[in-house]
């Protein structure tokens, strides 16, 4: 696939998720447009289908799990088998299931990850 743009998607309540989706499309070099789930308004927001384009998905980790209000807002995203990164941020606590949590969110949303990682929030981007 040849990727010409990279959507961004995140939840992001500290900055750090963000911070982390933005480093790692600065790697691809291609356009990039953003998709920030964090604001209030996200909550009801409708958002255009992922498609042709590589998506970074990066979310915090809270207790070992994505949270319930990121994934709510997830959700309401939609994907014609758009590939991904998947992207768990966490922080003084081990990220247990959550990128797994992350990964069948994204296949049962019709998005297909295609890596995903870990990052702690410590790490510098």
């Amino acid at each position: 696939m040849d990727i010409h743009s990279v959507k961004l998607v995140y939840f992001s309540p500290t900055g750090t998720s963000k911070r982390i989706a933005e480093a790692i499309a600065k790697g691809v070099q291609v356009s990039c447009e953003h998709i920030d789930l964090t604001p209030p308004t996200a909550r009801t927001q409708e958002f255009e289908k992922l498609h042709d384009e590589l998506a970074v998905i990066a979310a915090p980790v809270y207790s070992g799990r994505i949270p319930s209000e990121a994934v709510y807002r997830l959700r309401r995203l939609g994907a014609d088998d758009t590939p991904a990164v998947l992207v768990a941020v966490y922080g003084n606590r081990h990220y247990d299931d959550a990128l797994v949590e992350l990964q069948d969110l994204a296949i049962e949303l019709g998005i297909r990850p295609v890596a995903g990682g870990d990052v702690h929030r410590w790490a510098r981007p």
